[in-house]
């Protein structure tokens, strides 16, 4: 389930969709992916959370949950990027 959420971000990098900014936190990841692929904002902050919970709180990760962030990774490394005028990190 970590791994799957860390592939997420990092298949965004290397796609060039949101800059590998170091430090960056598991929702900030996804909220710059979700001016991306906004029709995955939803899915894309519930795996940030699930990442947080199972990291940083102790959580167990469930089949269920790392499924869930498994297939949103998926869903956004085969959606079509949106245009967006804004960057993905403030200046």
């Amino acid at each position: 389930m970590l791994d799957g959420y860390r592939a997420l971000a990092r298949g965004l990098g290397e796609r060039d969709l949101v800059p590998d900014v170091p430090g960056a936190t598991a929702r900030a990841i996804a909220g710059r992916a979700a001016a991306v692929f906004p029709a995955e904002a939803a899915r894309l902050e519930r795996a940030a959370a699930t990442f947080d919970e199972v990291r940083y709180l102790g959580a167990d990760a469930t089949e269920r949950s790392a499924r869930d962030v498994l297939d949103t990774e998926h869903a956004v490394r085969t959606a079509r990027p949106a245009r967006t005028t804004t960057p993905a990190v403030p200046a």
